[in-house]
């Protein structure tokens, strides 16, 4: 009896340490640590302390019905406002007080080619590499006059992994929009 006892006590700790997951960035696989950024500007993009930014909407999903991608939007919104504050950028809640609205899409997959995407970003990031063990996220943002001229985009793509720890994932999405917003403008005061 206790041969079995040990036995099975061996075996579900082989089980549970097998469902462990790390919290150390530099230990996961190298795919998991990489990501692509583009940007564009364009060349009357000027803006001020004075101005304020509005989201437009929500950070869509393509496609839509992903649950466990769904959850992290808010995640997202929150490290892109917190980037874009510490870059000066003024947020409002008040659209018809702002002189740029933001826009963003968050595309799980190889959706990146949907006409309304392409309408909207006109941009799309690639990883350059053929690996099928992780499908790709990316991350899209556009900033618009209210003409709905738009006056800079980015875009940021990794290979997810919904499975990483919390931590892991805040780290990973918060390098990246980094490296996305690096293009984009500082505001200095007027």
């Amino acid at each position: 009896m206790k041969t079995i006892n040990l036995l099975y006590v061996l075996c579900l700790s082989i089980v549970i340490s097998g469902c462990q997951q790390t919290t150390d960035f530099n230990q996961l696989p190298r795919e998991l640590k990489i990501h692509t950024t583009v940007s564009n500007t364009s060349g009357n993009f000027h803006p001020s302390k004075s101005d304020n930014f509005h989201w437009l909407e929500p950070i869509q999903l393509y496609p839509a019905s992903l649950e466990h991608v769904n959850s992290q939007i808010p995640l997202i919104t929150h490290e892109l406002n917190q980037q874009l504050q510490h870059k000066g950028y003024q947020l409002s809640n008040m659209a018809q007080a702002s002189r740029f609205y933001l826009r963003g899409a968050i595309v799980y997959g190889n959706e990146l080619h949907d006409k309304k995407l392409q309408q909207i970003f006109g941009i799309e990031p690639g990883l350059g590499s053929d690996d099928d063990n992780y499908p790709r996220g990316s991350l899209l943002l556009a900033i618009t006059k209210p003409s709905g001229l738009t006056v800079w985009r980015g875009a940021m793509q990794i290979f997810a992994e919904p499975t990483l720890a919390d931590e892991i994932k805040k780290q990973r999405i918060s390098l990246a929009i980094a490296s996305m917003l690096s293009n984009l403008p500082n505001i200095e005061a007027d």
